[in-house]
C-alpha cells in the first residue's frame, strides 16, 4: 500500500475510533449520576435512620412503611437502570477497544511504509552516487 493510501486509512480509522469514543460518553455520564442518585438515596436512608423520631412520627398512620416500601422501589429502579447502562457500555467500550486497536494497527503500518520509502530513497541515492563515480572500463 502507497503511504498516501495508509495514511487515508489512518485517518478513517481515527474518524471511526473517534465517533464511537463520543457514544461513550453519555453512558459515562449516565453511570455518574445514577450512581451519584444511589449514594443521595443511601444518605436519606441513614439520616432517616439516624433520626428515629421522624420515622416514630410516621409509624401511627404506616408512614414508615410507605417510605421503606418507595425507598427499595427507588433503588431496584436505580441498580436495574445501572445495569442496563453498564451493560451498554461494555458493549461500547469492547467495540472502542476494536477501534483503538485498528487506530493503532494501521498507524504502525504507515510508519512502516514511511521507512521503507526513506530507505528506498536513500538506496537509490546511494546507487547514483555509487553509479556517478563509478570508473569507466
Amino acid at each position: 500500500m502507497k503511504t498516501e493510501e495508509l495514511a487515508k486509512l489512518v485517518d478513517a480509522t481515527r474518524v471511526r475510533y473517534e465517533r464511537e469514543r463520543a457514544l461513550a460518553k453519555p453512558l459515562l455520564v449516565a453511570e455518574a449520576r445514577i450512581r451519584g442518585e444511589l449514594v443521595r438515596l443511601e444518605i436519606h436512608e441513614r439520616s432517616a435512620r439516624a433520626n428515629a423520631d421522624g420515622l416514630q412520627m410516621m409509624r401511627p398512620f404506616g408512614g414508615d412503611v410507605v417510605w421503606t416500601a418507595w425507598t427499595g422501589r427507588q433503588r431496584r429502579a436505580l441498580n436495574t437502570e445501572l445495569a442496563r447502562v453498564l451493560a451498554e457500555k461494555e458493549d461500547v467500550l469492547a467495540q472502542l477497544r476494536l477501534s483503538f486497536g485498528r487506530v493503532r494497527a494501521a498507524e504502525e503500518m504507515r510508519a512502516r511504509a514511511e521507512k521503507s520509502q526513506r530507505l528506498d530513497q536513500k538506496r537509490h541515492a546511494a546507487q547514483a552516487l555509487f553509479d556517478r563515480f563509478r570508473p569507466q572500463h
